[in-house]
């Protein structure tokens, strides 16, 4: 039995410590990986990645699993495959327990960003927001200053997306201000450029004109000679307007034609259409017409590209083929199937090891306590006798006996206060039969309103006498437990659902949940899991 034992024991240890290795290597991997992507080597990133991610998945910490999920979800994001980045960011996300306090949560902020970005680039701004609200929800419980602001510009975008143009014009003030504060001055200039149109389009022309002095002298994407960097020169058709609406035409006619010369689509049509509201305010009928239709033709051109990329990746992404996805469970399942086998086998031999030592033990407690109460009558039995002689000459013996039997009854309570004397489904009975307890589940029920204070007692009282180790077992392992903790521990003990528990306590299920979460980590300390663990390990106390 001992070298059984002792086998099974070398055997866990060795898989502890090649799990602690590997958790070592993964970090670094990981890591390396990380600085691979950064400097754009993505196909590098990608073969190193391919070669541990299984291993990761099967063998590494949850950290190590949500960054593994998430270089996997910036590879394919760099590649334009929005379907698949999406499934490893949610798969990131899973990973990743606030709670915890070892979870890495500016890697989490950063997995709730990009798909954030994922949603932005679907068209799906309404999603955006969603994982933007995350975003800022863990940015600020780690102190990632510079992300909460970065997050509260893209929700700038999103607002715009959703033709909320006001919302997006505020946040923008709020974002270049906050830039300003922290020393980014550069982002807090590039961070008014948007808003120069929206201001515009309302006619704002003093604002737009500041916000345009700033975004030129300060954002640093103009060369010496006040000339756009290439790609952003859609501002020349806002300058453009601008000076329209000004009055001075041939400015705006001049930055209209600068807005053409890039041949970008996009910078020609709104050079098109700078021109032909400058037209429209000489009064130039041919030119309206020409610049009308030129702004027509390139429209129709950039939406039918537009709308057929955005149908393309809006079916990759919302069809994402389910098979696929289960080809990949089912090859990181294979090649750790053979550890789980021998985990499995060496689990299942020490549970038995486990159960037969409990019996063992079981039988030997009970022919303890049938041996002691057998002691304590056989004392009682000869003081009876010695008491009906009535001779003192006896009276020190009688002491001598009234004091054995006194210490065989206490060592007899010792017996019957070890939790394996009792037996379980018999104290569930009597408590689950008792009138405080049907009064409780109808109470639970939503009749009659919350329970007293005497019934709380009463139900404490009940349980104390049926499980009496139960609430000093759970006071030893947290004792600063408020009178709170004790009813949620009390009620879930009993079984009570979540549901049930919020209706007596007069809470949300959702904060019944949390309270279950934070009790698991003060009470059962280095235990992962959550609400449904609690319950489990609360049950093993009693």
């Amino acid at each position: 039995m001992r070298k059984i034992i002792y086998s099974i024991s070398l055997l866990l240890i060795n898989m502890c410590l090649g799990g602690c290795e590997q958790n070592t290597s993964y970090t670094q991997t990981l890591l390396q990986i990380d600085s691979l992507m950064k400097a754009n080597e993505t196909d590098n990133a990608y073969n190193l990645l391919e070669n541990v991610y299984d291993g990761c998945i099967s063998g590494g910490s949850n950290n190590e699993k949500m960054r593994a999920n998430y270089l996997m979800g910036w590879v394919y994001s760099v590649k334009g495959e929005a379907p698949q980045a999406m499934s490893y960011y949610l798969k990131a996300s899973d990973y990743g327990d606030t709670a915890r306090d070892d979870c890495d949560l500016r890697l989490l902020s950063r997995i709730h960003a990009q798909m954030a970005y994922l949603y932005m680039q679907e068209e799906a701004p309404g999603n955006a927001l969603v994982e933007m609200d995350i975003t800022d929800r863990i940015a600020r419980k780690s102190g990632e200053t510079l992300m909460i602001i970065n997050n509260l510009e893209q929700k700038a975008n999103a607002y715009r997306a959703l033709d909320m143009t006001d919302s997006s014009l505020i946040i923008r003030q709020e974002v270049s201000e906050l830039y300003m504060k922290h020393g980014y001055e550069q982002q807090s200039a590039r961070a008014l450029g948007p808003a120069i149109g929206f201001l515009l389009k309302k006619g704002d022309c003093a604002l737009a004109k500041d916000y345009m002095d700033q975004y030129e002298a300060h954002s640093g994407l103009f060369d010496e000679d006040g000339q756009m960097q290439e790609g952003l020169e859609n501002y020349y058709a806002l300058k453009s307007s601008y000076y329209l609406q000004t009055g001075r035409l041939d400015s705006a006619e001049h930055f209209a034609r600068k807005s053409l010369q890039t041949g970008e689509p996009n910078n020609t049509e709104e050079g098109y259409m700078a021109l032909l509201k400058l037209y429209q305010a000489q009064g130039q009928k041919d030119s309206i017409a020409k610049y009308a239709l030129l702004a027509y033709e390139t429209n129709q051109a950039i939406y039918q590209e537009m709308n057929s990329e955005t149908l393309q990746r809006m079916q990759a992404l919302y069809n994402y083929s389910r098979s696929q996805q289960t080809a990949e469970e089912n090859k990181h399942e294979a090649d750790t199937f053979r550890f789980w086998l021998i985990f499995a086998g060496a689990t299942v031999v020490l549970l038995t090891l486990l159960i037969l030592w409990a019996l063992n033990h079981y039988k030997n407690e009970q022919k303890a306590i049938k041996k002691q109460f057998a002691d304590i009558q056989q004392e009682k039995s000869d003081l009876e006798e010695l008491m009906s002689k009535n001779d003192n000459r006896h009276s020190t013996e009688i002491e001598e006996k009234e004091m054995t039997i006194k210490a065989m009854d206490t060592e007899l309570q010792k017996y019957k206060k070890n939790k394996l004397y009792i037996n379980i489904a018999a104290a569930t009975a009597a408590i689950n039969a008792a009138a405080i307890m049907k009064t409780f589940k109808n109470k639970a029920k939503g009749e009659g309103g919350a329970p007293s204070f005497d019934e709380w007692n009463e139900l404490s009282q009940l349980v104390n006498e049926q499980l009496p180790h139960f609430i000093p077992a759970l006071q030893e392992r947290y004792p600063a437990i408020s009178p709170a903790e004790t009813e949620i521990c009390l009620l879930v003990r009993l079984h009570f659902s979540n549901a049930q528990i919020a209706t007596l306590l007069n809470r949300t299920e959702s904060a019944v949940s949390k309270s279950k979460e934070r009790l698991l980590e003060k009470v059962f300390p280095g235990v992962i899991g959550g609400a449904r663990e609690f319950a489990q390990k609360l049950q093993v106390l009693g």
